[in-house]
């Protein structure tokens, strides 16, 4: 089976490349250019077929990397990206950060979603369609004045995957859609903060990927099964 993993040579993407890997799939994984050179490329190398350049702020690149993937089957996709190092205080964000904040984490998975489709589409074993969220999009579940751009830029990303779903549901379309929180892992993203390895992450995230299907579409859910209110 074939996955692919826009945002792969670090934290939990690729985490969940090597997963998927030790699974049996055939990887496929993404950079972007600026990081082409990085030395977390050689994990990346160690498990995936081909590695291509997209940045979600770019709309060429992800367009560029569909064509160079071909008209081939595609069994998942998962959108992994996130940016956080933002304003304490709601007041202090401004256009440009609230921008590009939601360029990267709402608009550059829904372009990939786009572009990727009819290979999902062609899935015999029915497409799977993943995007990297967190509980801090969960509006009913917000009880905290912070975060306020990571928040709000993830809660739009749910909004997304739920619309998709539905669209495709009412379509009869095989893919099944699904938001995932990955946990408290530490990374950059985190600042190193968090409980749950990479390791532990990346295998309940594969298990709710594994146990989701159509019936299920458009739901969000914890690394480890647990499913969230919207």
């Amino acid at each position: 089976m074939l996955s692919y993993f826009p945002g792969a040579n670090q934290g939990i993407g690729l985490g969940l490349a090597h997963k998927f890997f030790e699974e049996g799939w055939e990887v496929f994984g993404s950079v972007r250019p600026q990081t082409i050179n990085s030395p977390s490329l050689s994990d990346l190398r160690k498990v995936a077929s081909k590695i291509f350049e997209i940045d979600y702020l770019d709309e060429s690149l992800i367009a560029r990397a569909a064509r160079e993937y071909g008209d081939g089957p595609l069994d998942c996709l998962v959108n992994c990206a996130g940016v956080s190092q933002g304003p304490e205080l709601w007041q202090e964000y401004d256009s440009q950060i609230l921008t590009e904040w939601f360029r990267i984490m709402v608009v550059g998975p829904f372009l990939t979603t786009k572009y990727f489709e009819s290979n999902l589409e062609k899935s015999e074993f029915g497409g799977k369609l993943v995007n990297i969220s967190s509980p801090l999009g969960s509006i009913s579940e917000n009880y905290r004045g912070t975060k306020f751009g990571y928040k709000i830029a993830k809660a739009a990303l749910n909004q997304e995957t739920r619309t998709i779903a539905m669209d495709l549901k009412g379509r009869k379309s095989s893919i099944s859609v699904m938001a995932i929180d990955p946990g408290a892992v530490p990374t950059s993203l985190s600042r190193w903060r968090g409980n749950i390895t990479v390791e532990e992450s990346s295998s309940g995230i594969y298990a709710v990927i594994d146990r989701v299907g159509v019936s299920e579409t458009g739901g969000f859910w914890s690394w480890n099964g647990e499913e969230y209110p919207f």
